[in-house]
């Protein structure tokens, strides 16, 4: 329900479309003197506004299509999402259930003598979305056909089911001979329903700018956004929307991911996977057989951007994921970073593709600045990111025995900083050579709540920059 509440106005523009085309159809059929069934036209009317439905939500929004995305997530192993399983649960039922109503609609809309067809229809259309997946980040896989058409299958079973219990049999044989239903007459309105998507989604990416209050900011980061979260409105951006890469504020992430699988008070034991990180690579001095808590560790990432606690963190949830504590580094690291990038995609993330826990540079690793406000935005909603992010200084004691001491990296939450602002929460520095240097801030003013990225500074200079947009978010509440 939320969902089509956030996307209404695709909703309401396919309803639209669908029953002006549906209108101009049957004139021209009348006027050749044939007419549809009323039932029929309702049906096809609930078909068009239902794969509006279906492609807004897998293709939308269509202004993340990229041609750099082409061929880069694809997989034509069938049966791979048995591997999920358990926790990939929702998303097999999810692929199953989204096309029941898909085989119900067609087994009722053209006719039992069809069925083969009305299958291949289903097929059709779930090959169609991940042909266009292509070119987005949530990538095309052979298993999301394999499901879609098997709840096509359930819906048409459904249907036919209720067709012969209740004796309808012969009463659509003589309904087909008055009203013949032509099969051609469902490809239209999936080719309807692409074009609405598509058109509403780049209608929105070309209003999105021009909403904007394009105030000048003359920050030295080549990328940038600030969100007042209460409206969702941008109050500003920067070259918002184009690739670049994330450096440390991928921790965030990383935290999101670690905390949807693990509890705070778990134990983990550092192992050798802190010895992967890269030798000038920002540490939080962990040791192998140190034993800490999953909040520690989080704290040792967060604060002093520790790329060995994001290894550490990584390895010990990927091997839990996985249900074998025992599993090798690679294999844990590579189940981490595939649901570090299914949670992303959840988000809402869909011009991202995250390669590494920590952020360090890897070929293929690249996010947007619009995309890490909205990884921001989920960790400020969750309560033990939001109060590491907001820390400014932590004294850990580990199960082990250590200590350590840790000073946030965000210079905006120190009291003895010169770039201190009592109204910054969090969140997340990060630099790299790519990426230049990062940081991913949020603002309570007022009692409203806002989130900015700068992307692309130097050391010093992100936290001018982001004074300069604490500085736009006053001037915008006046």
């Amino acid at each position: 329900m939320l969902f089509i509440m956030d996307n209404l106005k695709y909703i309401l523009a396919g309803a639209f479309v669908t029953a002006i085309w549906l209108v101009l159809q049957e004139t021209f059929c009348r006027m050749k003197g044939r007419r549809t069934w009323w039932f029929i036209l309702l049906l096809r009317w609930i078909m068009g506004i239902y794969l509006t439905f279906i492609f807004t939500f897998t293709i939308s929004p269509v202004y993340g299509f990229s041609f750099p995305h082409f061929k880069g997530n694809i997989n034509l192993i069938p049966f791979m999402v048995f591997n999920a399983l358990p926790e990939g649960m929702m998303n097999f039922l999810g692929n199953i259930f989204m096309f029941i109503p898909v085989g119900a609609i067609l087994r009722t809309l053209t006719g039992k003598k069809q069925r083969p067809l009305q299958i291949f229809i289903g097929t059709g259309i779930s090959l169609l979305i991940e042909v266009l997946q292509l070119f987005n980040m949530r990538g095309t896989d052979i298993d999301d056909v394999l499901l879609n058409t098997l709840g096509t299958i359930l819906g048409w079973l459904f249907v036919n089911v209720i067709y012969t219990l209740g004796g309808y049999d012969r009463k659509e044989k003589k309904v087909t001979h008055k009203y013949p239903r032509r099969v051609s007459k469902v490809g239209s309105l999936v080719v309807l329903a692409v074009i609405v998507v598509m058109f509403v989604g780049f209608d929105s990416f070309y209003l999105v700018p021009e909403s904007i209050d394009n105030k000048s900011v003359p920050v030295v980061a080549t990328n940038g956004i600030l969100i007042c979260l209460d409206t969702n409105e941008i109050i500003w951006q920067k070259e918002s929307q184009e690739p670049v890469a994330p450096a440390s504020c991928v921790k965030i992430l990383n935290a999101l991911t670690v905390l949807k699988y693990c509890d705070e008070e778990e134990l983990l034991v550092v192992g050798n996977e802190i010895n992967l990180i890269a030798a000038d690579a920002s540490r939080g001095y962990l040791n192998i057989g140190a034993e800490l808590t999953v909040r520690q560790a989080l704290i040792a990432m967060l604060l002093p951007s520790g790329n060995d606690a994001a290894y550490a963190l990584a390895v010990y949830t990927g091997r839990k994921i996985a249900s074998n504590p025992d599993m090798e580094i690679d294999g844990a690291l590579e189940i981490f970073e595939n649901e570090m990038n299914c949670i992303a995609k959840e988000l809402g993330v869909n011009d991202s593709n995250f390669c590494s826990p920590d952020g360090y540079d890897v070929e293929g690793q690249y996010t947007t600045a619009y995309d890490l406000a909205l990884i921001g935005e989920a960790a400020l909603e969750n309560s033990l990111i939001s109060e590491i992010a907001g820390m400014a200084y932590s004294h850990e004691i580990w199960r082990s025995g250590e200590t350590a001491e840790y000073t946030n990296t965000n210079e905006l939450l120190l009291h003895d900083s010169p770039y201190y602002l009592p109204d910054c929460t969090g969140l997340k520095t990060g630099t790299s050579t790519q990426a230049g240097a990062c940081l991913i801030m949020s603002f309570t003013v007022r009692e409203n709540h806002y989130i900015g990225v700068i992307m692309g500074s130097t050391k010093e200079k992100r936290f001018d920059d982001s004074i300069l947009l604490y500085k736009t978010i006053l001037e915008y509440m006046e």
